[in-house]
């Protein structure tokens, strides 16, 4: 079965209406179907929290929905992964791919699942294929579910 890192571009996505929430849905229902796994590091909830607060700022979120969207995100189908024991790697490969070290450790997760990080970030992309990892990048519009 085919495992994908998710980061919170793309779990947004599944949320709120944004550029390639479709191609996010689609990821979302294979991955509750059981045809792809899908990870994360632990620190996506906190990612995620973010992304509510900045929703719920710019008037585009309800605090009542904000709230549902934050509670469902542990019982989704994402697997979450303690990152501790991936801290060195993690830094050897924001070293190499001159990311930051928080998009180091979903590489890390990637790498971990022997698939790939799965995201809509253009720049972690550009990062990333730029320092020779583009094997370990997926962009999301170029997934074709």
């Amino acid at each position: 079965m085919r495992c994908y890192t998710v980061d919170a571009s793309v779990v947004a996505k599944w949320h709120f209406p944004e550029d390639l929430s479709d191609a996010a849905s689609a990821l979302l229902a294979q991955a509750i179907a059981g045809a792809v796994r899908l990870v994360a590091p632990e620190f996506l909830l906190c990612e995620m929290g973010s992304v509510i607060v900045k929703k719920l700022r710019a008037n585009q979120v309800r605090r009542d929905d904000a709230e549902i969207i934050l509670a469902s995100l542990p019982t989704g189908p994402v697997s979450f992964v303690s990152v501790e024991r991936l801290l060195p790697r993690a830094l050897a490969l924001a070293m190499t791919a001159g990311a930051s070290f928080y998009d180091a450790l979903y590489l890390a997760v990637g790498e971990e699942c022997e698939g790939t990080l799965l995201t809509a970030d253009a720049a972690l992309i550009n990062q990333a294929r730029g320092n020779g990892l583009a094997h370990m990048v997926t962009s999301l519009d170029e997934l074709g579910i």
